[in-house]
């Protein structure tokens, strides 16, 4: 795996467990291997790498618990994300009913996942 790839992978770990952290940020990363993180997410990576001569450029974004890494350098680019373990597993279960309602005296015998509500 490329260095960028890996560089990529690790914000994106990081920024998934500081989920609480509202800010949306922009890293840039010299050719020296420094790191600037700046709150200037709307800044074209492009520009960045220009601007600052860096190696490297990421945008982390958060949207509705999902985590979105943006990175590009001189021959690259990626993006990835991750969802929030919590909406994933919202929309595995999405279309499924979690539960059945029983009129008063019907009785289900064997099935757990089933309430019978008096």
């Amino acid at each position: 795996m490329s260095r960028f790839l890996d560089n990529a992978e690790r914000i994106l770990e990081v920024a998934q467990a500081a989920a609480d952290e509202p800010q949306d940020l922009a890293i840039v990363i010299e050719s020296r291997g420094g790191m600037r993180m700046l709150a200037a997410p709307d800044f074209p990576l492009e520009a960045l790498l220009a601007q600052s001569g860096a190696a490297m450029a990421f945008r982390i974004k958060r949207e509705a618990g999902n985590v979105r890494v943006e990175g590009r350098s001189a021959n690259e680019t990626c993006t990835l994300e991750r969802r929030s373990p919590t909406r994933g597993a919202r929309e595995l279960l999405r279309d499924q009913p979690r539960y059945e309602l029983l009129t008063p005296g019907r009785y289900r015998i064997g099935n757990a996942a089933r309430i019978l509500l008096t």
